[in-house]
Order: structure tokens, then sequence, then C-alpha cells
């Protein structure tokens, strides 16, 4: 998830996901900040009631200028 913040409060949130993977995967997401957000928080989740592991690894979030 890549979560929006003004002060405490969350005000937009974007996701990107993918189905089981035998390698490696690359998943990006790009969005314009909100009006109004103070500060952004990628959270790495996975929501799968399947027991199993799941590796993360380079994580980034990059501003980039407007266009």
């Amino acid at each position: 998830y890549l979560e929006y913040w003004a002060g405490g409060t969350r005000v937009e949130n974007k996701s990107v996901s993918t189905s089981d993977a035998p390698d490696w995967r690359q998943l990006t997401i790009s969005v314009t900040a909100p009006e109004g957000a103070t500060h952004a928080t990628v959270l790495v989740y996975s929501g799968s009631v399947s027991i199993g592991r799941a590796y993360f690894d380079d994580l980034a979030l990059v501003e980039e200028p407007a266009p």
C-alpha cells in the first residue's frame, strides 16, 4: 500500500498486488499525491490466508518532479 496522510489522517491509499510467483517479481505504483498530503508511507502486506514465505527487497519511495 502507498498511503498519503494529512497529519494523523490517512487521506488516500493505493495498492498493487500479484499472484503467487516462483521467482522475484517487481511491483511498481505511481500516484500523484493528493492536495494537502503532508507525508506518505509504504505498507508491505500479505493478506493471504495461506501459510508460506514472502521476501521483500529494495523497497523505494521516490519523489519525482511534476510534469
